[in-house]
């Protein structure tokens, strides 16, 4: 354990039992690479109530209209089951027409998928080629290696792939499919920031984001 993980280790465990809140500091930097790719269409796996999908779009719209770009979500929204939320460690959404009618109002086109994405990501093909990717979806490394093949298919030269939820100390989830990304086609990159946080169902998670783009 580094010293950094070691000393956040130390700050979440008080900090968790003080019942103090935890702020993520990982995701500024998906706005960092947002600013930087300046993209027009955005995909992102695990929707859930839209509020990153508009934050995203916001950034996005420094460099555009808003009307000019396209937002493409995927999310099981109120297909979720509890066997669901149990297998893919994941988070229980509102509906598809809740986070729809919210994110419509940020003038940008607005397009969400509703289903387990073993069956929706089907579609992808049709789909435009997306200069920005989100993932953090469900959990279960299944799940993970499914939308990642999709995900693929919708990759230019320049588009920049954002895995959530790499668990630095375990052995499951994305990070079983981010490790077997091959590195002779991809460039992969564990961002810096990292997050610790003390959760009652998985104990200690160390959390980065993964940065993936075509060679």
């Amino acid at each position: 354990m580094n010293l950094e993980i070691l000393l956040r280790t130390i700050l979440a465990f008080i900090k968790t039992k003080l019942g103090v809140y935890i702020r993520p500091r990982r995701y500024v930097q998906i706005f960092s690479e947002i600013e930087r790719v300046q993209p027009r269409n955005i995909m992102e796996v695990g929707t859930w109530n839209g509020v990153r999908a508009k934050n995203m779009i916001q950034h996005a719209s420094k460099f555009c209209k808003t009307a000019e770009i396209q937002y493409i979500g995927f999310d099981l929204f109120k297909t979720m089951t509890k066997e669901l939320y149990a297998h893919e460690i994941s988070k229980m959404p509102p509906s598809r027409e809740e986070v729809f009618a919210y994110l419509e109002t940020s003038g940008a086109k607005i397009n969400l998928y509703a289903g387990y994405t073993q069956d929706t990501m089907r579609m992808v093909g049709s789909l435009p080629k997306v200069d920005f990717v989100f993932i953090d979806g469900g959990h279960a490394t299944d799940t993970v290696l499914n939308d990642w093949k999709g995900v693929q298919k919708v990759m230019h030269d320049k588009t920049v792939v954002i895995f959530d939820d790499y668990w630095q100390n375990r052995k499951d989830g994305p990070k079983v499919v981010i490790d077997t990304i091959d590195r002779n086609i991809f460039n992969v990159e564990i961002l810096p920031k990292i997050d610790v946080f003390f959760n009652p169902d998985f104990g200690r998670l160390v959390i980065s984001l993964v940065k993936v783009t075509l060679k």
